[in-house]
């Protein structure tokens, strides 16, 4: 299996590459063009490609949709930090073929490029679960149904601010003005019912800390 690597962290994407070329039966690529992707994933043709989304969701998202859309019949396997029952969902929903925790063990990955690249879709158990009770159910209020309201590039500064991010700093991490922050803030409490800038803080905070103790 050729697995390509898309990570904007050199050192990151080592992780993994060291994983997969301690086992047989793999060819690993990171990829060193990031500004062209569908170019680079078009030379390389992998089997399947591993993206680390990470602090830059709507980067990710965005990516997804340019690979998909240009090709459409190449595997995408997404790693990433990220709460799965934020971002799988919307994930998969982007068109990758699968969701798979940074701190799941090693042999989850492996497993996950083989499901994901046999052309099925990995999701954790609960996560497999906690979409199926959506599709029982659509009325279910699940955890983060508020959250799914959001718009990716909302969500992303949303995890941000949970992350104690000023806005400035927001603005800095996703190479945008301050003034467009300033905005994305105002939406996201018109979306969340949430009174105040302080009141948004605090909610986003807990999100992040009720995501890590789950």
């Amino acid at each position: 299996m050729h697995v390509l690597i898309y990570d904007d962290r050199p050192m990151a994407a080592e992780g993994p590459k060291r994983l997969l070329e301690q086992q047989s039966g793999y060819v690993v690529t990171v990829a060193e063009d990031h500004d062209d992707p569908v170019s680079t994933t078009s030379k390389v043709d992998p089997d399947i490609i591993l993206l680390n989304v990470g602090l830059r969701i709507g980067e990710g998202l965005r990516l997804i949709h340019a690979l998909r859309e240009a090709l459409a019949t190449i595997p995408i396997l997404v790693l990433s930090s990220h709460p799965e029952a934020i971002l799988a969902e919307r994930i998969v929903r982007a068109g990758a073929n699968g969701y798979l925790m940074l701190n799941e063990a090693p042999d989850r990955l492996t497993e996950a490029l083989h499901q994901a690249g046999s052309g099925g879709t990995y999701l954790s158990r609960a996560m497999r679960q906690s979409i199926l009770q959506k599709i029982r159910d659509p009325t279910l209020a699940g955890q983060h149904q508020g959250l799914d309201g959001l718009s990716d590039r909302e969500l992303e500064v949303f995890q941000l601010i949970g992350r104690g991010y000023n806005t400035q700093e927001v603005a800095t991490t996703l190479h945008l003005s301050a003034k467009t922050i300033a905005t994305h803030r105002a939406h996201i409490k018109k979306k969340l019912d949430l009174t105040n800038n302080t009141v948004l803080i605090n909610v986003a905070a807990r999100q992040i800390l009720a995501d890590k103790a789950e």
